[in-house]
């Protein structure tokens, strides 16, 4: 029991999530499930539109663009995984790939709510060793995004403490 007149303890922070951690998760979901609509649409148009070229050529590169909407869908899918359980096993393919889809959509993020990308985007992919590395990457990136959006967006700053 400490003594009258000396400072009371300060309780321990509450255990359960951190609203800022939570909040990027969020957007990083978000940023994914976009990715991944994305590639997916990109595929079933390019699927289509091989099957109405006449021309081979044209056919053999809309289907390559195709089965590159497909990757980017499945990597897409495969962040997604990390994010919600960064234990989930190491993929067959190089990781390399996961590590730029992860600058892309940090750098998608950043344009859609003006924020500036730093040069520390460009290292993310020699820190992407592993998939719980990918995965946190990708949440402190968003987590940089929105403090640096904040802070340069008057709008979003809180208002001035009246005295």
């Amino acid at each position: 029991m400490p003594k009258r007149g000396s400072p009371t303890p300060s309780p321990p922070p509450p255990a359960g999530p951190e609203p800022e951690r939570d909040g990027a998760g969020r957007s990083a979901i978000a940023a994914i499930l976009h990715r991944l609509n994305g590639g997916l649409n990109n595929a079933a148009l390019a699927f289509e539109l091989s099957r109405r070229t006449s021309a081979d050529t044209d056919a053999e590169r809309t289907l390559a663009r195709g089965i590159a909407g497909v990757e980017q869908a499945s990597r897409a899918a495969t962040l997604l995984a990390w994010i919600i359980d960064p234990a989930t096993t190491r993929p067959v393919s190089a990781i390399g790939p996961y590590a730029d889809d992860v600058v892309d959509i940090l750098r998608g993020h950043a344009r859609r709510i003006g924020a500036t990308v730093d040069a520390a985007v460009s290292a993310i992919p020699e820190t992407c060793t592993t998939p719980a590395a990918t995965a946190e990457a990708l949440l402190s990136g968003f987590i940089a995004l929105e403090r640096a959006s904040t802070l340069s967006s008057p709008s979003k700053q809180s208002p001035p403490e009246r005295q």
